[in-house]
């Protein structure tokens, strides 16, 4: 099988992928190992404004629309602020499939999907990309957007990826008593480390509560440590938690390669996860995108495209680009909270709370204070903080 671009991974990014190239006339193909649609462990809540992108009405896929946000540090210390623009809650294996479905109802006959198709290997060779399923099937591909989750097996083999995810968290869903979810489902609550160089997360969805606990110390115990926040946070008893999953979080650690001349890395593939709170979808749509529309100016020598080289170097170095496009428009921003609220975080908590979240409501503007006042030049704050 030949195409022109294959997305190996079924998740945002790789469903964003899809959409955006749903229009560009290319033959694509996305490769998922599991069947569609499939479970994804995840709290499931994107900002509404991540969504910016989605020109089609995706609201079935919404579960709970939050107007408030709860903070606590360590069950202490307890804020809650009113948001205007709503925090939207969604179940991912619906939301996942929705992007997949949209792709395929625009792309139709140049769009395929390939369920079931784990990837045993990659090779990219100087005029294509070798996907080896392992079925022993190959399909030859232009170019590659590998959306394959936190341990991208696609990145380890290009050797764009040198080590895998080391921070855990566990999701489960979480029954309580009607009084007690009509109390809370329109708030998202965060408990800032009640748990080491980390946090515990309660999310309403669709008549149950999406709750989870993740942390960089918290690789071993981790069960019975959400076992002890969900006590904790819900004294009275009367709860019922189903179906826990453990999974890697691949949080940002400084820039780096996400591209080769015809493969690139995008979402959780890449580590576009923000370092503290681990939000990783809204990265996951916009570096879908991005990698979408540098194929197409690959394809069709779009004047839109950022890098100011002429058509026949972009041409020659292929999806290198890529690179510069991500660590500009999301790569500044996670490297800004990187280097200042990650060592904060973890090394005087307590004030990190106070200053991030019980003075005020805007974690980021914080960061961009702190930054400042430690002699980072304005020019290097991303322009989403200015």
């Amino acid at each position: 099988m030949r195409v022109d671009v294959a997305i190996i991974g079924a998740g945002p990014a790789g469903g964003m992928a899809a959409v955006t190239l749903a229009r560009s006339g290319l033959k694509v193909v996305l490769l998922e190992k599991a069947s569609l649609p499939r479970e994804k462990p995840c709290g499931g809540g994107i900002p509404k404004n991540a969504l910016k992108e989605l020109d089609w009405d995706f609201q079935c896929v919404v579960e709970q629309k939050v107007t408030r946000i709860r903070y606590l540090n360590n069950f202490r210390m307890e804020k809650t602020y009113p948001i205007s623009k709503p925090l939207l809650m969604v179940n991912r294996k619906k939301f996942d499939y929705e992007l997949i479905c949209h792709a395929g109802a625009i792309g139709k006959q140049d769009f395929s999907v390939r369920e079931g198709f784990p990837v045993e290997s990659i090779e990219e060779r100087e005029n294509s990309v070798r996907i080896k399923g392992l079925n022993g099937e190959t399909i030859a591909a232009d170019v590659v957007i590998a959306t394959d989750g936190a341990n991208s097996r696609a990145g380890r083999q290009i050797g764009l990826v040198q080590e895998r995810a080391k921070i855990l968290a566990l999701d489960a869903a979480v029954e309580v008593s009607p009084k007690i979810f009509e109390e809370i489902k329109t708030t998202a609550t965060f408990n800032i480390s009640c748990l080491p160089q980390g946090y515990g997360w309660i999310f309403p969805k669709d008549g149950y509560l999406s709750c989870g606990v993740g942390g960089s110390l918290a690789n071993k115990g981790l069960s019975a440590i959400f076992d002890h926040f969900i006590r904790k946070s819900f004294p009275d008893g009367g709860f019922k938690v189903i179906g826990k999953k453990i999974h890697p979080v691949p949080i940002f650690t400084g820039r780096s390669r996400l591209a080769t001349r015809r493969l690139c890395l995008a979402g959780d593939a890449a580590r576009l996860v923000d370092p503290v709170m681990g939000e990783g979808i809204r990265y996951a749509l916009q570096s879908g995108s991005i990698a979408a529309k540098c194929i197409m100016d690959l394809f069709c020598g779009s004047e839109k495209n950022d890098s100011a080289e002429p058509a026949g170097a972009r041409e020659t170095n292929g999806l290198l680009a890529y690179s510069k496009t991500i660590h500009r428009r999301i790569g500044r921003e996670l490297d800004l909270l990187y280097r200042f609220a990650l060592p904060l975080f973890w090394e005087q908590p307590e004030f990190f709370y106070r200053k991030f979240f019980y003075e005020g409501f805007n974690y980021l503007e914080t960061c961009r204070g702190l930054a400042q006042k430690m002699g980072l030049s304005a020019r290097e704050v991303p322009h989403t903080l200015r």
